[in-house]
């Protein structure tokens, strides 16, 4: 199976959607405007709550997201998901897209089909809930970042999209990270901090194939 951004979420946020209109949703009780994580974890109910450790973890990579231009319908729900919301005009969603408008994901609300995010915008003045088919990397097609994007893809598509796998694929997979790892350090500045951190987040990915912790620098549009 070959890895390409987020596909091993479809069917999550398929079944989430199926859902949301008789469910309570993912992200019912964020309802402040504070761009701050509350390291409080907040249960909303038994199948519903606040995943701080990465919402923290999106909340320090910084205005680093743009919405993708393909799902824009789906992008910055005013209210949550399920609760008969209107979305923001898509004149308006038209204009933060063609502006390339960068925007900090700090909420992460996890349902037992999905996950939804809560983005705001440098300025402030535009945020709202998404799903992360909604959602892109702006550094994904990094010239630079490219030899590290591309080891960490290999590390993962070798292991089928599942962490139970053959002792030789792990290994192929573990020297495809080691690569990766040595691209990254290559770099300098602001890009080899991007690109040590995102192996890392792989190779804490390939451990599970949980969602949650798909890497961002993979988040690319669809």
């Amino acid at each position: 199976m070959k890895f390409s951004l987020k596909t091993l979420t479809y069917l999550s946020i398929a079944a989430l959607s199926l859902i949301s209109a008789s469910a309570m949703p993912v992200n019912a009780a964020v309802t402040n405007n504070s761009h701050q994580i509350n390291t409080n974890k907040q249960v909303i109910n038994k199948k519903t709550h606040e995943n701080v450790k990465f919402s923290q973890q999106l909340a320090k990579e910084g205005y680093t997201f743009r919405l993708t231009p393909g799902n824009s319908d789906q992008g910055l729900q005013k209210k949550v998901a399920g609760l008969n919301n209107p979305h923001m005009k898509r004149s308006t969603l038209k204009k933060l897209i063609k502006n390339k408008t960068n925007f900090k994901v700090y909420r992460v609300w996890e349902y037992k089909n999905g996950l939804m995010y809560k983005a705001v915008s440098k300025s402030g003045k535009y945020r709202g809930w998404v799903d992360d088919t909604t959602l892109y990397n702006k550094h994904y097609t990094d010239k630079s970042l490219q030899p590290v994007i591309k080891m960490e893809k290999k590390a993962i598509n070798v292991l089928g999209g599942a962490p139970t796998t053959t002792k030789v694929n792990r290994e192929r997979s573990r020297r495809y990270l080691n690569k990766a790892l040595m691209n990254a350090q290559q770099l300098h500045g602001k890009e080899r901090k991007i690109a040590i951190n995102s192996v890392k987040q792989t190779k804490s990915y390939v451990k599970t194939f949980n969602v949650a912790r798909t890497p961002t620098l993979l988040w690319q549009k669809i």
